[in-house]
C-alpha cells in the first residue's frame, strides 16, 4: 500500500501501481461484492485482496492483483467496475500518453486521502 504524500491538490493515498486497481464511487452505498466477483470470474483474475474505504462523497475500492496489468487494461477494469467515469476518462487520456515522465508515471492513476479545497 502506498504512503500518504502531499501534492498541490491534496494528500495522496495510493500512487499508480500495475498490480493495484483503484476505483472511486460517489455513491452512498458500497459497491456490490457479487458484481465485483462476477467481473473477476469472467476475466479469470484472482485478486489477493479487496479493501473499501469510506470517503466524504462515497467509497474508494482498492484491489491488490497477483499479476500486473497494462495501463489501458487497468483503466478498462476500473471503468467496468463502475469507477467514476470522469476519473477513468482522464486516466485513459494519461495512459494513452506516449511521453510520460517518471514523475507522471507514478501519478497517472491515483487516489486522494483528501483534496485541498
Amino acid at each position: 500500500m502506498g504512503q500518504l504524500s502531499m501534492s498541490r491538490w491534496g494528500v495522496m493515498k495510493q500512487f499508480s501501481d500495475p498490480t493495484v486497481v483503484m476505483c472511486d464511487y460517489d455513491t452512498p452505498r458500497c459497491p456490490s461484492m457479487w458484481e465485483i466477483n462476477r467481473v473477476f470470474h469472467i476475466l479469470d483474475i484472482r485478486p489477493e485482496w479487496i479493501r473499501f474505504d469510506r470517503t466524504r462523497h462515497g467509497w474508494h475500492m482498492i484491489i491488490q492483483l497477483r499479476k500486473p496489468l497494462e495501463k489501458c487494461a487497468l483503466v478498462a477494469l476500473q471503468a467496468i467496475l463502475g469507477s467514476d467515469p470522469r476519473r477513468e476518462t482522464l486516466n485513459l487520456m494519461r495512459a494513452l500518453s506516449v511521453r510520460m515522465s517518471a514523475f507522471a508515471a507514478r501519478r497517472w492513476n491515483v487516489l486522494f486521502e483528501y483534496k485541498l479545497t
